[in-house]
């Protein structure tokens, strides 16, 4: 072959070689592509379009209305009694002392527990559950006082002020001193219809023995478990401003109670816990020094005149029992009197005979001394005759 057709063949071996190349990276590029097309571009494509219906959905969800919100929360704003969350804003933990007075036109809706002692009607039922497990327990628990009217209150203060205008006080005077014994109108838990003073018919005083009854220790370990606590402990007067009352108890809630008396605390503390505040010491009333002790800063005008009741009529049985014991001490001291001056006058008497008897003989045997003495025979035979003559002789004598 000639130099030229190698020269030729050659170029067409070289040119196939490089189209057989061209097709072969051409098919595989085209494969190549069309499998990244689908595998990652459109994944991407999918995993784009996907975020995008998330956010999508996100913003209008978000974008709805609050209408539906609304109702949620006003349902969580209503549960919350029922549930009894600690809130200081709840109803049932209502401060009132002497500096939180009772909140301006709040009055309770009442209902009759035991005749004609009222509380809120919210706590009703469990104030008679609360009585009716005393009672199967073997304890009978009373109320003396429960709900109180702020006219109420402002007639009983006006009552104790003008006591002690009487007495001599300036109206500044009477006041203060008024104010240590019946609470300033508007002040006094008893407007709540939350609080009550509970006693015992065995134990009625309104002092401090009433926690030695098995009332107390009974109301002392259960009265939690129906939302009650002792309201005015001992040894919290600092931030109650009252002494310490073993009768008075108010109603905070189950849930409450437990929280209070697993942590100690009066309504005070609770209440300034859950705000997070400092509790605020307060001024123990005390009364003047002309005036005496008070066993009772919040007095009840039923428990009062109760009280009078079973004085006057004490004071009237022992009065008479006293009147009666007299009388018979004083009949049995004049008859032993007049006993005792009858035997001592028979006893005069006889002591006067016998001297009368004594002195006759001393006149007979001196009237009758003979010359020579008789025998003693003779003599002791007849002394009665001589002893009667002498006291005949001696009597006439004295008349």
């Amino acid at each position: 072959m000639s130099k030229k057709k190698k020269t030729t063949l050659k170029g067409k071996f070289v040119f196939r070689r490089f189209l057989i190349i061209a097709v072969f990276v051409a098919i595989f590029g085209g494969v190549g592509w069309l499998a990244y097309t689908r595998l990652f571009i459109g994944n991407a494509a999918r995993y784009t379009k996907d975020l995008a219906s998330s956010s999508s959905s996100e913003v209008s969800s978000k974008a709805e209305p609050s209408s539906s919100a609304k109702p949620e929360s006003s349902s969580k704003a209503e549960s919350k009694p029922a549930k009894a969350e600690p809130n200081s804003e709840d109803w049932k933990l209502l401060l009132v002392n002497s500096v939180h007075s009772l909140p301006s036109g709040y009055v309770p809706e009442l209902e009759t527990i035991t005749e004609t002692y009222r509380v809120d009607k919210r706590i009703a039922d469990n104030v008679k559950r609360m009585f009716n497990d005393a009672r199967q327990s073997g304890i009978t628990l009373t109320i003396c006082s429960a709900y109180r009217s702020v006219d109420k209150q402002e007639e009983l203060f006006a009552e104790k002020k003008q006591e002690y205008i009487n007495r001599g006080k300036n109206e500044k005077d009477a006041i203060a001193v008024a104010a240590t014994i019946v609470a300033k109108p508007g002040t006094s838990e008893h407007h709540t219809g939350l609080a009550m003073d509970i006693v015992t018919p065995k134990y009625t005083n309104l002092d401090a023995g009433f926690e030695n009854t098995p009332a107390f220790k009974w109301l002392n370990k259960n009265a939690y478990k129906y939302g009650m606590v002792l309201r005015f402990p001992k040894d919290k007067q600092k931030y109650t401003g009252i002494i310490y009352e073993p009768w008075h108890y108010r109603y905070v809630g189950e849930e409450n109670a437990k929280l209070m008396k697993a942590k100690g605390f009066c309504l005070e503390e609770y209440v300034a816990a859950l705000k997070g505040e400092k509790v605020q010491i307060l001024e123990t009333p005390t009364l003047p020094a002309d005036i005496g002790p008070s066993s009772n800063t919040e007095a009840s005008e039923e428990t009062t005149s109760s009280q009078k009741g079973t004085k006057s009529e004490s004071s009237a049985e022992s009065a008479s029992s006293q009147k009666g014991a007299k009388s018979e001490s004083s009949e049995e001291s004049a008859s032993s009197k007049k006993g005792a001056k009858s035997e001592s006058s028979a006893e005069s008497a006889s002591s006067n005979e016998s001297s009368s008897k004594k002195s006759g003989t001393k006149k007979s045997s001196s009237s009758e001394s003979e010359p020579e003495s008789a025998s003693s025979s003779s003599k002791s035979a007849k002394p009665k005759a001589k002893s009667s003559s002498s006291s005949e002789e001696s009597a006439s004598a004295k008349q």
